[in-house]
């Protein structure tokens, strides 16, 4: 019929167990070799045009698949990023997503607990927050585990203050606004860097 598609040459790609798929009208795609297996494509096998579109959607969902597999070899990504980043690419994100959590490549609770032991030694809540945020990671996976390790963070922000300030104490209110300044910034609470700076400075300067 005219509306045949008829399989004129497949051809081994560089990449192993992926071939090329080409077509009489000269269409090109690839496709894995359990992919020509479960489609039953061969050279000089004739589909109808509905048939076709549907080996075209397979190969596309293997591509897509084989792009989160690349993407998930370079670091961590949660679901929410892996969703982003496919339909960003015109990719089918929810069906491979879902597939990457079933083989456990995708655990969002386990890559939120990544990033809390990551930050959690050098920012304030609010800082490991806007980071847990940025990779799409819900806030049920995580929050009770963040309320509890930052529940008091004053001894940690004293450590880095000695540091930065190499011991040596306040010489004036400028220069403690500053550094209070870039504690906030760091995602520490007012109230745990207030006792902080008392602490750190005997009282002086007190707000």
């Amino acid at each position: 019929m005219m509306n045949d598609v008829v399989v004129k040459e497949i051809k081994q790609q560089k990449n192993p167990g992926l071939f090329s798929i080409i077509t009489e009208d000269g269409f090109e795609f690839s496709l894995t070799a359990k992919g020509i297996y479960e489609n039953s494509v061969r050279v000089g096998s004739t589909f109808t045009q509905s048939q076709f579109n549907k080996i075209k959607d397979y190969a596309s969902q293997e591509s897509s698949y084989r792009y989160a597999v690349y993407l998930l070899g370079r670091r961590d990504w949660s679901s929410g990023e892996m969703i982003k980043k496919l339909t960003e690419k015109g990719k089918h994100a929810e069906q491979t997503v879902e597939k990457l959590i079933n083989q456990g490549y995708i655990n969002d609770k386990e890559y939120s607990k990544k990033i809390i032991d990551k930050y959690i030694k050098k920012y304030g809540k609010k800082r490991i927050e806007e980071e847990l945020y940025k990779r799409y990671l819900p806030k049920e996976l995580w929050r009770d585990e963040l309320d509890t390790r930052c529940c008091d963070m004053t001894e940690q922000i004293l450590k880095h203050l000695a540091k930065k300030m190499k011991n040596n104490p306040f010489t004036d209110r400028k220069e403690r606004d500053k550094i209070y300044a870039y504690f906030v910034r760091q995602g520490y609470s007012y109230e745990n860097i207030t006792k902080a700076f008392n602490e750190y400075n005997n009282g002086d300067f007190d707000d």
